[in-house]
Protein backbone atom coordinates (compact mmCIF):
# COMPACT_ATOMS: atom_id res chain seq x y z
CA UNK A 1 0.00 0.00 0.00
CA UNK A 2 1.65 3.02 -0.55
CA UNK A 3 0.82 6.17 1.17
CA UNK A 4 0.45 9.39 -0.99
CA UNK A 5 2.75 12.08 0.17
CA UNK A 6 0.42 15.35 0.08
CA UNK A 7 2.83 17.91 -2.38
CA UNK A 8 3.01 20.51 0.59
CA UNK A 9 3.50 18.44 3.63
CA UNK A 10 3.27 21.34 5.87
CA UNK A 11 -0.48 21.73 5.14
CA UNK A 12 -0.67 17.38 5.80
CA UNK A 13 -3.43 17.45 9.02
CA UNK A 14 -0.88 14.43 10.39
CA UNK A 15 2.39 17.27 9.64
CA UNK A 16 0.16 19.45 11.66
CA UNK A 17 -0.49 17.10 14.52
CA UNK A 18 3.15 16.14 14.91
CA UNK A 19 4.60 19.54 14.60
CA UNK A 20 1.80 20.67 17.60
CA UNK A 21 2.99 18.49 19.75
CA UNK A 22 4.23 20.52 22.72
CA UNK A 23 7.01 17.91 24.43
CA UNK A 24 7.95 20.57 27.28
CA UNK A 25 5.19 21.31 29.33
CA UNK A 26 6.02 24.65 30.59
CA UNK A 27 5.77 23.76 33.82
CA UNK A 28 8.53 21.60 35.61
CA UNK A 29 11.92 22.47 36.17
CA UNK A 30 13.36 19.87 34.28
CA UNK A 31 10.97 19.80 30.82
CA UNK A 32 11.52 17.32 28.30
CA UNK A 33 13.88 19.31 26.38
CA UNK A 34 16.63 20.00 29.11
CA UNK A 35 16.38 16.46 30.09
CA UNK A 36 17.09 15.49 26.54
CA UNK A 37 19.84 17.80 26.68
CA UNK A 38 21.18 16.76 29.94
CA UNK A 39 20.99 13.08 29.77
CA UNK A 40 22.86 13.28 26.50
CA UNK A 41 25.27 15.75 27.56
CA UNK A 42 24.37 18.51 24.67
CA UNK A 43 23.78 22.17 24.65
CA UNK A 44 20.13 22.95 25.02
CA UNK A 45 19.54 24.77 21.38
CA UNK A 46 20.66 21.25 19.94
CA UNK A 47 18.10 19.23 22.24
CA UNK A 48 15.51 21.69 20.72
CA UNK A 49 17.13 21.04 17.03
CA UNK A 50 16.69 17.44 17.73
CA UNK A 51 13.22 17.46 19.18
CA UNK A 52 12.20 19.00 15.44
CA UNK A 53 13.95 16.35 13.82
CA UNK A 54 12.38 13.79 15.85
CA UNK A 55 8.80 15.53 14.72
CA UNK A 56 10.24 15.12 11.37
CA UNK A 57 11.45 11.28 11.69
CA UNK A 58 7.65 10.64 12.81
CA UNK A 59 6.10 11.80 10.05
CA UNK A 60 8.31 10.34 7.65
CA UNK A 61 7.15 6.78 9.82
CA UNK A 62 3.90 7.93 8.43
CA UNK A 63 4.42 8.98 4.87
CA UNK A 64 7.59 6.77 3.47
CA UNK A 65 6.96 4.01 1.64
CA UNK A 66 9.14 2.37 3.36
CA UNK A 67 10.36 1.24 7.37
CA UNK A 68 12.38 4.00 8.90
CA UNK A 69 15.18 4.22 11.12
CA UNK A 70 16.22 7.14 13.13
CA UNK A 71 19.82 8.23 13.71
CA UNK A 72 21.00 8.01 17.25
CA UNK A 73 20.48 11.47 18.21
CA UNK A 74 16.79 11.09 17.01
CA UNK A 75 16.37 7.95 18.64
CA UNK A 76 17.19 9.52 22.07
CA UNK A 77 14.73 11.49 21.50
CA UNK A 78 12.23 8.38 21.16
CA UNK A 79 13.71 6.76 23.95
CA UNK A 80 12.65 10.09 26.03
CA UNK A 81 9.57 10.66 24.64
CA UNK A 82 8.22 7.03 25.60
CA UNK A 83 9.34 7.10 29.13
CA UNK A 84 6.99 9.93 29.13
CA UNK A 85 3.98 7.54 28.91
CA UNK A 86 1.10 10.05 29.27
CA UNK A 87 2.33 12.29 26.92
CA UNK A 88 3.24 9.50 24.27
CA UNK A 89 0.31 6.82 24.14
CA UNK A 90 -2.81 9.11 25.41
CA UNK A 91 -1.71 12.69 23.97
CA UNK A 92 -0.17 11.58 21.63
CA UNK A 93 0.30 7.96 19.89
CA UNK A 94 -3.60 7.59 20.23
CA UNK A 95 -4.29 9.38 17.39
CA UNK A 96 -1.50 8.87 15.24
CA UNK A 97 -2.54 6.77 11.47
CA UNK A 98 0.65 4.47 12.41
CA UNK A 99 1.31 2.56 15.46
CA UNK A 100 4.43 4.21 17.15
CA UNK A 101 5.70 0.81 18.29
CA UNK A 102 9.74 0.91 19.30
CA UNK A 103 11.79 -2.18 18.39
CA UNK A 104 14.85 -2.89 20.20
CA UNK A 105 17.96 -3.87 18.27
CA UNK A 106 18.09 -7.58 18.37
CA UNK A 107 22.45 -8.02 18.11
CA UNK A 108 22.37 -9.74 14.25
CA UNK A 109 24.38 -8.72 11.14
CA UNK A 110 21.66 -9.02 9.50
CA UNK A 111 19.57 -6.68 11.08
CA UNK A 112 22.23 -4.02 11.00
CA UNK A 113 22.45 -4.75 7.05
CA UNK A 114 18.75 -4.30 6.95
CA UNK A 115 18.61 -1.13 9.69
CA UNK A 116 21.26 0.43 7.17
CA UNK A 117 19.51 0.07 4.36
CA UNK A 118 16.29 1.40 5.90
CA UNK A 119 18.02 4.24 7.27
CA UNK A 120 19.61 4.94 3.76
CA UNK A 121 16.27 5.14 2.55
CA UNK A 122 15.27 7.17 5.51
CA UNK A 123 17.75 9.72 4.49
CA UNK A 124 16.64 9.81 0.79
CA UNK A 125 13.08 10.09 1.76
CA UNK A 126 14.12 13.10 3.99
CA UNK A 127 15.00 14.74 1.31
CA UNK A 128 11.77 13.60 -1.27
CA UNK A 129 9.24 14.54 1.51
CA UNK A 130 11.21 18.07 3.02
CA UNK A 131 12.52 19.34 -0.12
CA UNK A 132 16.11 19.44 1.58
CA UNK A 133 19.15 17.30 3.15
CA UNK A 134 18.75 16.36 6.70
CA UNK A 135 21.50 18.11 8.77
CA UNK A 136 24.58 15.87 8.89
CA UNK A 137 25.55 17.07 12.81
CA UNK A 138 22.04 15.14 13.80
CA UNK A 139 21.96 12.69 10.41
CA UNK A 140 25.20 11.31 9.62
CA UNK A 141 25.85 9.07 6.53
CA UNK A 142 24.71 5.33 7.31
CA UNK A 143 28.55 4.31 7.39
CA UNK A 144 29.36 6.43 10.29
CA UNK A 145 25.26 6.12 11.46
CA UNK A 146 26.47 2.32 11.55
CA UNK A 147 29.91 1.54 12.32
CA UNK A 148 31.01 -1.55 13.32
CA UNK A 149 33.23 -0.41 15.82
CA UNK A 150 30.90 1.64 18.17
CA UNK A 151 30.26 1.48 21.69
CA UNK A 152 27.66 2.82 23.22
CA UNK A 153 27.19 3.15 27.18
CA UNK A 154 25.45 5.48 29.94
CA UNK A 155 28.19 6.57 31.63
CA UNK A 156 28.00 9.38 34.94
CA UNK A 157 30.28 11.93 33.91
CA UNK A 158 30.20 13.24 37.16
CA UNK A 159 32.45 10.46 38.57
CA UNK A 160 34.09 9.89 35.34
CA UNK A 161 36.03 11.70 32.50
CA UNK A 162 35.83 11.15 29.35
CA UNK A 163 38.66 11.50 26.99
CA UNK A 164 38.36 11.08 23.07
CA UNK A 165 40.49 7.73 22.30
CA UNK A 166 42.66 9.68 19.88
CA UNK A 167 43.01 12.69 22.01
CA UNK A 168 43.84 10.02 24.76
CA UNK A 169 46.88 8.99 23.47
CA UNK A 170 48.39 12.65 22.83
CA UNK A 171 47.48 13.67 26.64
CA UNK A 172 48.34 9.98 27.95
CA UNK A 173 51.44 9.22 26.45
CA UNK A 174 53.65 12.49 26.88
CA UNK A 175 51.82 12.10 30.36
CA UNK A 176 53.46 8.24 30.92
CA UNK A 177 56.74 9.65 29.57
CA UNK A 178 56.83 12.32 32.03
CA UNK A 179 56.15 10.48 34.80
CA UNK A 180 58.34 7.94 33.61
CA UNK A 181 61.28 10.06 33.39
CA UNK A 182 60.27 11.60 36.79
CA UNK A 183 61.13 8.33 38.09
CA UNK A 184 64.59 8.19 36.90
CA UNK A 185 65.75 11.40 38.04
CA UNK A 186 63.49 11.37 41.66
CA UNK A 187 65.79 9.88 44.06
CA UNK A 188 63.64 7.17 45.80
Amino acid sequence: MEIKVPEDYSRDPVWLKIRGLELDDGISQLTFSKRLARENHWAHCFALEVIDEYKKFLYLKVRADHPVTPSIQVDQAWHLHLIYTRLYWNDFAKDMPFELHHDPYKGSMDEIEKLTDWYSKTLESYQRIFGMNPPVNIWPDPKERFRKDQSWQWVDISLHIIVDQKMGYLILLPAFLFFLLLGWFWPV
